[in-house]
């Protein structure tokens, strides 16, 4: 995927087209695009509709959707830090959430937006390989996912408020760009609309 140019966050999440399979197990296109206040799903674990409203565009958050045949699948919140142009150091996943398979007409969900958020910590962090660019913090549930799946770096518990523990996770430098390969790889390159 060609280099998102400079920084306005409107200017670094294009819309692009990423290949899905189906639920018919068929080749298949998903769009990632700017999530807006009209996307905003009432019935999911996270409460999104209270998140969009708490974005901070001027803090450099943003949201993102993935669609398929405008069927919203997915949402990712994250935060670049500190606040740019000056110099990202480091991208935070805030939130992550797909519809259950069960309700899903295509996969992968999830993997294509930690690929979109990878990509921006990639293209605006510091370019060291071992340098820690992106970060997580996840649910009990979905421990084994990121680990096992995302293939991220478990570094620590954290509290995600009383009685909820949460699970730190980190890609360096290195290990986000091999995730974004080998979906790449598997799927085929996006390409921006």
């Amino acid at each position: 995927m060609e280099p998102i140019p400079d920084f306005n966050l409107m200017d670094i999440t294009p819309t692009i087209r990423v290949n899905v399979i189906n639920q018919f197990n068929q080749n298949d296109f998903a769009v990632i695009s700017k999530a807006n206040q009209d996307d905003m799903p009432k019935n999911w674990q996270c409460n999104w509709t209270e998140l969009f409203a708490g974005l901070e565009e001027e803090y450099y958050e943003g949201m993102l959707k993935i669609e398929h045949r405008s069927s919203l699948l997915g949402l990712v919140k994250f935060a670049l830090y500190p606040d740019p142009p000056e110099q990202v150091e480091f991208v935070e996943i805030l939130n992550l959430e797909a519809v259950s398979r069960s309700y899903r007409s295509a996969n992968p969900i999830g993997q294509w937006l930690v690929w979109y958020v990878c990509h921006l910590a990639i293209q605006y962090c510091p370019h060291g390989s071992a340098t820690q660019i992106l970060f997580l913090t996840s649910v009990h549930d979905a421990f084994e996912y990121y680990r096992d799946i995302i293939k991220m770096e478990y570094i620590s518990e954290s509290s995600l408020g009383p009685g909820e523990d949460g699970y730190v996770f980190r890609f360096k430098r290195q290990d986000a760009i091999q995730f974004c390969n080998i979906l790449e790889e598997l799927y085929g390159s996006p390409t921006l609309l």
